[in-house]
C-alpha cells in the first residue's frame, strides 16, 4: 500500500507469502485489519504520520506487526500466536505505543535502536 491520506479498514489478509499488509504511505489510516498466516502480519516502512489501531496480528511466521518508520501511532492492537515478535519497532523515530495487547508469542515487544519513542500501558 502506496500513498497517503488513505484510510484502510476492516480488510482481511492471509496466507501470503511475506506480508499480509505493507505500508509505504505516509499519513494514513490502518484500522480493523486482521493478518494471519502470512510470513509477517503488517510491515510499515513508511516515512511518517501513520495511526495503526484495533489490527490484529496472529498466526503469523514471524512477527505479527514489524516497524521500521517514523512519527507512528501504534493503539489498541493485538498481537499473539506469532512465531517470533508480536511487535518488533527497529530504527523507528518518534514512535507512540500504547493499549496494545500482545501475548503468546515467542517474544513479546522489542524495541531496537528507538529514539524520542514513547512506549506506555
Amino acid at each position: 500500500m502506496s500513498g497517503s491520506q488513505n484510510h484502510y479498514s476492516n480488510n482481511s489478509a492471509f496466507r501470503n507469502d511475506d506480508a499480509g499488509f505493507h505500508l509505504f504511505g505516509y499519513n494514513n489510516t490502518i484500522k480493523q485489519n486482521d493478518a494471519h498466516n502470512n510470513s509477517i502480519g503488517f510491515i510499515c516502512n513508511a516515512k511518517s504520520y501513520n495511526l495503526f489501531s484495533e489490527n490484529v496480528a496472529y498466526n503469523n511466521e514471524r512477527d505479527g506487526f514489524y516497524f521500521c518508520s517514523e512519527d507512528i501511532s501504534v493503539v489498541n492492537n493485538t498481537a499473539y500466536g506469532n512465531k517470533n515478535f508480536g511487535m518488533l519497532f527497529y530504527s523507528s523515530i518518534g514512535m507512540n505505543i500504547s493499549l496494545n495487547k500482545v501475548f503468546d508469542n515467542k517474544d513479546g515487544i522489542a524495541l531496537g535502536f528507538q529514539n524520542k519513542s514513547q512506549l506506555n500501558s
